[in-house]
């Protein structure tokens, strides 16, 4: 169950910044208020969803499927293994990019725009790697915990 938070909570919100950065990149004014609204509805869907687990935290609502308490360091760590697995290329589906682009605004794609031309490492090879072993090991301490 934990996975499928984690996978739901990382996917929407690339869809949503996506639409969100399509429609601010947008010339014309009827497409882009459709990549608004798509991004306002996928980013209600995903704030309702934080919201909800939230207060049901802060309530201490009985949770259904976990059979024994998840160490909370070792869930935050699969999370972030997992998100680094999958939301660059959520995020470049979702914008029409192509599946390994690098953007340059963020000072983390800045530092790995500088790492590829240092080391002459081709981009798409590295990633795909990295980020697959990443995201097994993420999946697998889920497995783990549960």
């Amino acid at each position: 169950m934990l996975l499928v938070v984690i996978v739901f909570l990382i996917v929407t919100e690339a869809i949503y910044e996506a639409f969100f950065n399509e429609a601010q990149r947008e010339i014309t004014p009827s497409r882009s208020k459709l990549y608004f609204t798509m991004s306002e509805i996928v980013e209600l869907i995903y704030r309702g969803t934080v919201t909800a687990m939230a207060i049901a935290w802060v309530l201490d609502v009985p949770q259904i499927f976990v059979v024994k308490v998840i160490p909370y360091y070792e869930a935050l760590i699969a999370y972030l293994l997992i998100r680094y697995g999958i939301f660059d290329q959520t995020y470049n589906i979702s914008c029409g990019n192509p599946l390994w682009y690098i953007g340059g605004t963020k000072n983390f794609d800045k530092a790995g725009k500088w790492f590829f031309r240092i080391t002459k490492f081709p981009p798409s090879h590295w990633l795909f790697w990295t980020k697959l072993i990443l995201f097994a090991i993420g999946v697998s301490l889920i497995f783990n915990l549960a």
